[in-house]
């Protein structure tokens, strides 16, 4: 497809187009300082937690799945409920996470987070390369055949 994602009609999820558009979000830091954009192609956007067993596992599958498809390390966008970017740092480097981390700021009660609606973690959103919302609620499973190979 076009915007790097495949016929979603093939895949069985449901997808959306949200009226939210990824860059008009608020300006955006990575913890390595860098501004985060969406680059070339689809994009996953997680919410979760660094803290819980389970956040992890499930991000780890999401950083599997998308280094299969071939996206950069920069086109899985991961927004943590914790703020301590060391602790970011390490955990990420420990579960050989391939991704771009914000640190959390407010928690749920951040601007991106209430934006999008998240109220639990994990929680993932699909992006098409213009920024803007494809699919929601997705699982590992779910996003894989969603990816192009690239």
């Amino acid at each position: 497809a076009e915007d790097g994602i495949r016929d979603i009609g093939v895949t069985g999820v449901q997808t959306c187009a949200l009226p939210i558009s990824f860059p008009a979000l608020d300006p955006l830091r990575s913890i390595r300082g860098t501004r985060v954009t969406i680059r070339n192609g689809p994009s996953l956007v997680v919410f979760a937690s660094f803290a819980h067993e389970a956040s992890l596992k499930r991000l780890e599958r999401f950083s599997q799945a998308c280094q299969k498809a071939g996206l950069p390390a920069d086109n899985l966008v991961v927004f943590a409920l914790e703020s301590d970017a060391a602790e970011l740092t390490r955990v990420a480097a420990q579960r050989q996470l391939r991704c771009c981390i914000v640190a959390g700021q407010d928690g749920f009660a951040s601007p991106t987070w209430v934006r999008l609606d998240v109220r639990a973690v994990p929680q993932a959103f699909l992006l098409d390369g213009d920024g803007i919302v494809r699919a929601r609620d997705l699982t590992p499973d779910r996003v894989a055949p969603l990816l192009a190979v690239r």
